[in-house]
C-alpha cells in the first residue's frame, strides 16, 4: 500500500505549532510594573494593631515610583495601650505623664504621586533617650493604595503596662530606604514638671468657713480690720488629660512681711479627662485684725516641687 503525502496540510500544521510557541514565549516576559508586593486593602497594622488611613482619590497613574517620592507633611505623637486607637480618639501631645505612659506612638501624614498599583514600602524607626543612646530600632511595612495620594502611617514603642518609662526626653527618627525623612521628640514627665499657666486667685472672708464659689470676690488687697481668712485657688492647665484621677501633694506657703510662715497642705486629686483644674484652701486666724499689714509672698508646691511664686497685700 502506498501513502500520499499532502504537503499543504503539513505546512499548516507546522505554522500553527510555531505560532503557539511564540504566544507562550511572549506570556513569560516580565511585567514592566514595579515588583513591590501588592496589598489589596491599602492598610498596614502598627505595633499595637493600628491601621493607616488613606485619603485623597488619585485620578491619574504613574508608571515609575520610588520611596524618594514620599513626602512627610506632619509628625505627631500619642499614647496608647495594646488596643488600637482610631485617629479621632488619639490625644496628640509632646508630653506624657510617667505614671500613665504605656506605648508612645508616632503618626506620619504622607503624600505621594499616584501609584501604578498598590504597594508596600519599608520604614525604619528608632527611639533614643535624652543622652542619644539607642533604646529601640525596628522596621515595618507601610501599605500605600493606588487609589490615593495621601495616607497616615503610625507605629509605637513601649509597654502594655503603665509606669515603665523613665522620666526624660526622647527622640524618634524615621527613615525610608535608609534616608531619614522625619525626626521628632517627646517627654515623659511627672505632672508637676509640665504644668501650664499656673496662677493663684485670692478672696477674703470675715469668717472661718469657706465661701461658696459664687460668693467669692477675688482681689489682691485686703483690709486688715475685717479680714479673718484669705482663701486661695491654685489653677493650672495640663498638656494632656489624664485617663484616671491622680492624687498629688500640694503645699501652700504664705510668708509674713516681717518673717514667719503660714502653711497649709493637703492631697487633692487631678480629675480625669480634663486639661484645666484647680485646688483650693485658705489661711485663717481665730479673729479678724490679726493679719500683719504689708505684702505677703506666697509659694505653691506640688509634689515637693515649687511651681508658683505669687503675692497679696494686707492694708492697714
Amino acid at each position: 500500500m502506498q501513502y500520499k503525502v499532502h504537503y499543504r496540510n503539513v505546512f499548516v500544521f507546522l505554522g500553527l505549532l510555531v505560532l503557539g510557541g511564540l504566544c507562550y514565549w511572549v506570556s513569560q516576559l516580565p511585567d514592566s510594573s514595579p515588583s513591590t508586593e501588592a496589598n489589596t486593602n491599602g492598610q498596614a497594622p502598627d505595633l499595637q494593631g493600628h491601621t493607616t488611613d488613606n485619603g485623597m482619590p488619585a485620578n491619574t497613574r504613574t508608571n515609575y515610583w520610588s520611596e524618594q517620592q514620599l513626602k512627610v507633611k506632619n509628625m505627631l505623637f500619642y499614647e496608647t495601650g495594646s488596643t488600637a486607637l482610631s485617629r479621632g480618639k488619639r490625644q496628640y501631645s509632646t508630653v506624657f505623664f510617667q505614671p500613665e505612659a504605656r506605648y508612645i506612638s508616632w503618626e506620619l501624614s504622607l503624600t505621594h504621586p499616584p501609584l501604578p498599583k498598590d504597594t508596600t514600602v519599608q520604614v525604619q524607626y528608632a527611639y533614643y533617650d535624652e543622652h542619644g543612646a539607642l533604646i529601640g530600632k525596628y522596621q515595618t511595612g507601610i501599605a500605600l493604595s493606588r487609589q490615593t495620594t495621601a495616607t497616615f502611617a503610625n507605629m509605637g514603642w513601649g509597654w502594655a503596662e503603665e509606669g515603665n518609662w523613665q522620666a526624660g526626653k526622647y527622640e524618634v527618627s524615621i527613615s525610608f530606604a535608609d534616608s531619614v525623612v522625619a525626626k521628632g521628640g517627646f517627654a515623659i514627665a511627672n505632672i508637676q514638671q509640665y504644668l501650664q499657666a499656673p496662677r493663684a486667685l485670692y478672696y477674703g472672708n470675715t469668717a472661718e468657713a469657706t465661701l461658696e464659689y459664687n460668693s467669692r470676690a477675688y482681689r489682691r488687697q485686703f483690709d486688715r480690720k475685717t479680714t479673718r481668712a484669705i482663701g486661695w485657688e491654685f489653677h493650672y492647665d495640663l498638656p494632656i488629660a489624664l485617663r484616671q484621677p491622680m492624687k498629688y501633694f500640694i503645699e501652700a506657703k504664705c510668708f509674713k512681711p516681717s518673717g514667719g510662715e503660714i502653711d497649709c497642705f493637703f492631697n487633692p486629686s487631678v480629675p480625669k479627662d480634663l486639661t484645666h483644674t484647680w485646688a483650693h484652701d485658705k489661711w485663717t486666724w481665730d479673729t479678724p485684725d490679726l493679719w500683719e499689714a504689708g505684702k505677703y509672698t506666697t509659694e505653691f508646691w506640688m509634689n515637693k516641687s515649687l511651681v508658683l511664686v505669687d503675692s497679696f497685700t494686707i492694708r492697714r
